[in-house]
């Protein structure tokens, strides 16, 4: 009867809302955050500290591969500004970071003007002759003004053991070290 059919057109629709409805939340779900980082163009005796490459290949070197050992266990995409060289070195970046524009920096001292801005988790352990202050580690500092300031526990349970990362921090980075981790590069800007 045209009843029964009405019904039957009627469940079917409810049934394909549904359906969709679910598929765009878990599509949602498996959708990456995205979070941003800053850093100069620096290679120093002999180690590539954080390239940008001129042919706009993908960041490389010691801070990328620290960043990557969290954004990667975190499934998070990774955005990477860089910055013109100022003094004091990273103050550029600091200036981001304060204006909200960035999340996270990798290769920082457990400083005061550190620990002010961010939550710090420390990577490295710095060799004896360096006279690093506070934890005696390169760190990667969260901003305190980040959104992801509250997953600070997260990024602390990611961190690889001081080993690995002393492994990372001495080794000789390349271009053919450019992974396939999906980033996003921000060139950077001409302006002063």
């Amino acid at each position: 009867s045209n009843k029964q059919r009405r019904e039957v057109i009627m469940k079917t629709k409810i049934l394909l809302i549904g359906l969709t409805i679910l598929l765009v939340n878990v599509i949602s779900a498996n959708a990456k955050e995205k979070i941003k980082t800053c850093y100069v163009n620096t290679a120093w005796n002999n180690l590539n500290y954080f390239v940008f490459p001129n042919d706009g290949g993908k960041p490389y070197g010691v801070y990328v591969e620290t960043l990557l050992s969290f954004t990667n266990k975190l499934n998070l995409d990774i955005e990477f500004i860089e910055e013109n060289k100022s003094k004091p070195y990273l103050d550029n970046c600091y200036k981001r970071m304060k204006n909200g524009e960035i999340d996270i920096i990798s290769g920082l001292y457990d400083i005061e003007i550190n620990r002010e801005l961010m939550k710090l988790i420390p990577t490295y352990k710095c060799p004896s002759g360096w006279n690093c202050k506070g934890n005696k580690h390169h760190n990667i500092g969260i901003s305190k003004k980040s959104k992801y300031i509250s997953r600070i526990d997260e990024f602390k349970s990611a961190a690889l053991s001081s080993d690995v990362y002393d492994a990372i921090y001495n080794t000789k980075f390349i271009s053919a070290d450019q992974h396939d981790w999906g980033g996003i590069v921000t060139p950077m800007s001409l302006e002063e």
